[in-house]
């Protein structure tokens, strides 16, 4: 496109008379605010390769930059001829660039058709994208409620096909001093635009108008300067109105304009900037589904309740691949409850990571609401089932006896989470939250655990793979913050806070063969002997890695009382004890 446009304009000048320099290389640097709260500068290089006395062959390159991490980049060749009527005609074509504030770069190709006189302009354009494909836009996600259903909007970004047209008018040219070769000039200009893509949501569809305010030769040391103060405003029902007013100055540089020669008013809009839509049009995609980002589960319905609704007949009736969203301002639940198979609950004002099924963006949703009180004195306040996830939650074990536990993961499971969960227990040797034997991708994150007497915190027994504990908080007076014991478990224990000030363990393993990533985790006050104890008493050896864990126990460090044969190592710095290499 760009190779016809300069083809056709060289073929029209090479039979178009003696060349004679009349127009000359421009500059001009703007700054623009927009009424969202937007700002971006911009740079404009005019540049003739070719003229006549009649016609202009010229480059308009151009660079922007916007508050929100966007740019943007333009490169345009055109050609215009002075008619016998006192009209200018034009034709240009150009390769337009965008990195998105998403980091995503679009390419189009855009062309049009001018025709400009000293007093009146008319303009077409169009543009066309070269790379249309739907790319990912991760900051522009949102995720709302439908009725019973919960999507996604504006995962994907795609620049758009589209055209906009303006007429303009010269309202007003007049000089203020006459002695002087500044002119003035106020032009109105009205139009529309229409943009679409398949992918969009929405078409971007609109009028538009803009003002704009000339001073021609506003500097006496720079002929041919001009100052340009502008605004703008334009409608879509996408963007909604939008104003913005900004400035620009040119400056002149290769001589200034009819040197030669004084311009006529038809000469000096030949030397004119191209008026075009500067932006690549972006669009964002429609609704689409979500799944639960932690478990995968798609919610292809959901269902909220509240405590005027027994929780456990809720879960029973919602069936599976639901988000129940539970509200907490109807007050406590008194009794438990089973998250059942694919399944997500989330407690009111909280907050999950869903995925869109179709543009993979990840993206947080906030359940209307109050958060959810649970209180239960039999033997788990909550049990999770396969696929399930609980988040959102304040969780009690009331009364609750010895042994008993807050929130339960059970036996041979897979894929349960619980997350950013209030847990409590009020009775010694309780457990907040409770790992059988048999598991595997648990993932427990972000949960504020407070424990009674020697209850303990977090506890695994038996064998168990794939344990993800993160970004927990746990304040375990008298007994042990995270336990795992008995057989072989593969678990990792990060950015975890365990406070203690009695004469238990911030972390106790106690078992064969287990395999662990300690890193990161700060283990805080009073512990019994040391603040991670390190068990073995069967020939199959713990190997741990662990770095940036804090210490700041009474006695601290790591402290190993193993026994047996070892094939493993234990890596920590500064462990005690029997520790093997």
């Amino acid at each position: 496109m760009l190779a016809t446009t300069a083809f056709f304009a060289l073929s029209c000048m090479a039979h178009a008379g003696e060349i004679e320099r009349k127009w000359n290389s421009w500059i001009e640097l703007g700054g623009y605010g927009g009424s969202d709260g937007s700002a971006r500068g911009e740079t404009v290089i005019f540049h003739p390769f070719l003229q006549t006395d009649t016609t202009l062959l010229f480059a308009d390159i151009r660079g922007k930059f916007f508050s929100e991490d966007a740019q943007e980049g333009n490169l345009a060749f055109g050609y215009r001829r002075m008619l016998n009527s006192g009209w200018n005609a034009g034709i240009w074509s150009g390769l337009d660039i965008r990195r998105t504030e998403n980091d995503n770069v679009f390419y189009q190709a855009a062309l049009g058709l001018e025709f400009l006189s000293d007093r009146y302009d008319v303009r077409v354009n169009g543009y066309v994208p070269l790379n249309a494909d739907p790319q990912v836009a991760s900051s522009s996600a949102t995720v709302a409620l439908s009725g019973s259903s919960i999507f996604m909007s504006g995962g994907q970004e795609m620049p758009l096909y589209g055209v906009d047209a303006e007429v303009g008018m010269k309202l007003a040219g007049f000089q203020i001093d006459p002695e002087s070769n500044r002119l003035h000039e106020l032009r109105l200009y009205g139009g529309g635009f229409w943009f679409s893509s398949d992918d969009a949501a929405e078409d971007i569809a609109g009028p538009a108008a803009r003002l704009e305010y000339r001073i021609e030769n506003i500097s006496s040391i720079l002929p041919g300067s001009r100052l340009t103060v502008e605004s703008e405003f334009s409608y879509d029902d996408v963007r909604e109105e939008r104003w913005e007013v900004g400035a620009r100055f040119r400056i002149p540089f290769g001589g200034s304009d009819g040197e030669l020669s004084p311009l006529t008013a038809q000469e000096r809009r030949m030397a004119d900037g191209l008026e075009r839509d500067t932006d690549i049009v972006i669009g964002s995609s429609g609704k689409e589904m979500v799944a639960d980002a932690t478990t995968d589960v798609v919610f292809e319905s959901v269902v909220q309740t509240d405590a005027t609704s027994n929780l456990q007949t809720t879960a029973n009736n919602a069936g599976s691949d639901v988000l129940i969203i539970v509200d907490g301002s109807a007050g406590d639940y008194s009794s438990g409850a089973d998250v059942q198979e694919d399944q997500t609950w989330q407690g009111g004002a909280s907050s999950i990571m869903v995925r869109g099924l179709e543009s993979g963006v990840t993206a947080s949703f906030t359940a209307p609401g109050s958060r959810p009180t649970v209180n239960n004195s039999t033997f788990s306040t909550i049990e999770l089932e396969d696929n399930s996830h609980i988040a959102g939650f304040n969780i009690n074990a009331v009364n609750a006896a010895t042994n008993w536990t807050a929130l339960t993961v059970g036996n041979n499971g897979s894929n349960r989470a619980a997350t950013n969960n209030t847990i409590s227990t009020l009775a010694d040797s309780a457990t907040g939250i409770s790992l059988g034997n048999g598991n595997s991708d648990i993932y427990i994150s972000g949960n504020s655990v407070t424990l009674a007497g020697d209850a303990i915190g977090i506890s695994m027994s038996g064998t168990n793979t794939g344990i993800v504990i993160d970004n927990n908080r746990i304040n375990a007076p008298n007994g042990n913050g995270i336990f795992i014991g008995i057989f072989d478990n593969d678990v990792r224990i990060t950015n975890n806070v365990v406070s203690n000030s009695g004469d238990a363990f911030g972390l106790r393993i106690d078992g064969d063969g287990t395999r662990a990533h300690i890193a990161n985790n700060r283990f805080e006050g009073a512990f019994g002997t040391d603040v991670i104890v390190l068990n073995e008493t069967n020939g199959l050896g713990n190997i741990l890695s662990g770095s940036g864990n804090i210490f700041d126990g009474t006695l601290g460090g790591v402290f190993c009382n193993v026994s047996g044969t070892h094939t493993g190592s234990i890596e920590f710095e500064g462990s005690v004890g029997n520790c093997p290499p």
